[in-house]
């Protein structure tokens, strides 16, 4: 089973279990989170593993540096908070 989330990274929220990212990803905007801080993932319960792909991460991607790098979640920085936040309200 596969778990979708959007992650606000500056304040630590979650937003989980919808059919789509860019559903969470709306969800997050109209509850007052930046767009360019909201970062999808999915979240493997079979394996207990992040994949960090997204059709929402490559505007992220271009805007921090890295503009072919895809739906994949390229800053290193960005993958450090989010499994800081994923460890800290997901018990994996």
């Amino acid at each position: 089973m596969i778990l979708l989330s959007v992650w606000f990274i500056d304040k630590g929220l979650i937003a989980l279990n919808a059919e789509l990212h860019s559903d969470l990803e709306e969800y997050m905007l109209e509850n007052g989170s930046v767009n360019r801080s909201l970062y999808g993932i999915n979240i493997n319960l079979e394996n207990f593993e992040i994949e960090f792909d997204s059709l929402i991460n490559p505007p992220r991607n271009r805007e921090d540096g890295y503009p072919r790098a895809g739906r994949y979640v390229a800053s290193s920085e960005a993958r450090s908070k989010i499994e800081e936040v994923v460890n800290r309200w997901i018990q994996l």
